[in-house]
């Protein structure tokens, strides 16, 4: 819809499609968070306050304001939503707007922001009354999650490098920011394409209020802009293929190969999820390994109490279970090891800081995240699912 009214149809296909096909959503979709669905009220938000910069109008700043009151009521983490409610009306006191509708003006604009403001609220709350009726929980919440926040301005930059660049690949983050630079150049003729650039740019910046910013995973917390950058991205395709002779084929080829190399990656990471269910996955290849080939009654050591991400799937009964907090099993002696210890590799690795220990061991079985296409890896922290998963066996022991 984006694309069709404001942006260029086929930048909007361009866009969906490589949305659809990036690893972040494709890894969103298989996890029953908010974050799935919150991507959603952001692009509408996109929508009304386009309608803001053609119109104007009070209803206008209403209904952008309440949807961005929709995204942060979906998902806190969603809040500069509203700072491009916030965007839109700037650009209309800057003349960045179409010449339609009410006039343009501080007191204008001031207002309608004002009336944003207020719907955004009002939304929030209707959706999440419980901030009212039980605020001591709201506050306890807040406690808890005011502990995976913080205030570093390097964190955008660390941001891109690491999370963002694994998670939607370096060709179409060369290509979101191409587009960016895009927006900036045409913004006076084209206000709404401005409008998704500097709402992109805004939410990047509000990365550095996250703690995480290394591990794919939260991607998820800037999944909606991965939308606003994949329409960025299929603007500039758009562009590409229009130029002339040489340079338009080459921009049909670019589209191309850009498209062909994420679906690979995104059914990667489909693959990994349908190898993860039921007993194609590896806690269960590996836990069938450990009851064929370890007898019932040896020590098997796991680092974590065992749950459905971090350890195989085999009969517990059947052996002497020990559990060895990660941080000291390097201090065990070797005679108090275990003769066997199961490793599981999700979105944390152990095994950096246990290379003494597993030197008194050797690698028996490996059982690896699933390939579709050989040059394709599942970036190790971007979900749990099929992780992989290592048996070792202490020197000299039966194999």
């Amino acid at each position: 819809r984006l694309g069709r009214l404001y942006v260029g149809l086929e930048a909007g296909a361009f866009g969906a499609a490589i949305f659809l096909m990036t690893p972040a959503a494709v890894v969103q979709a298989h996890v029953m968070k908010a974050h799935t669905f919150w991507p959603f009220f952001v692009l509408w938000t996109v929508d009304r306050c386009a309608v803001v910069l053609k119109r104007g109008a009070i209803k206008d700043y209403a209904a952008a304001g309440a949807v961005s009151g929709l995204t942060v009521a979906s998902f806190l983490g969603g809040w500069p939503a509203c700072l491009l409610v916030g965007a839109a009306g700037a650009m209309r006191m800057g003349g960045l707007h179409e010449p339609k509708g009410r006039p343009c003006g501080p007191r204008n604009e001031l207002s309608g922001l004002v009336v944003a403001g207020v719907c955004a609220v009002a939304v929030f709350f209707m959706i999440n009354p419980y901030w009212l009726v039980d605020t001591r929980e709201a506050m306890l919440e807040m406690k808890v999650l005011s502990g995976f926040s913080t205030l570093d301005l390097t964190h955008a930059g660390q941001f891109v490098a690491n999370a963002l660049r694994r998670s939607v690949t370096v060709p179409v983050l060369t290509l979101i920011f191409g587009g960016a630079a895009l927006a900036l150049l045409k913004g006076r003729r084209e206000p709404v394409l401005l409008l998704c650039a500097v709402g992109f740019l805004l939410a990047l910046a509000s990365m550095s209020t996250v703690g995480g910013v290394i591990s794919t995973r939260q991607v998820r917390y800037f999944l909606g802009w991965v939308a606003v950058g994949s329409l960025l991205a299929g603007r500039l395709l758009q562009e590409l293929r229009a130029l002339k002779g040489t340079a338009g084929r080459f921009g049909t080829a670019t589209a191309a190969i850009v498209l062909a190399g994420l679906a690979c990656q995104g059914f990667s990471y489909a693959h990994n999820f349908y190898l993860g269910e039921g007993d194609r996955s590896n806690h269960f290849l590996s836990g069938e390994w450990i009851e064929k080939n370890i007898p019932a009654g040896e020590t098997i050591g796991l680092l974590r109490y065992p749950q459905p991400s971090n350890s195989p799937y085999f009969r517990y009964d059947r052996y002497r279970l020990k559990f060895i907090e990660p941080d000291l099993a390097p201090s065990l002696p070797p005679d108090r090891l275990p003769g066997w210890l199961a490793l599981t590799v999700p979105d944390y690795d152990d095994r950096p800081p246990l290379a003494g220990v597993l030197s008194h061991y050797e690698l028996r079985a490996s059982f690896p995240r699933g390939k579709l296409f050989p040059w394709i890896e599942i970036d190790p922290t971007s979900t749990t699912a099929n992780p992989l998963i290592e048996i070792y066996g202490l020197k000299g022991k039966g194999s």
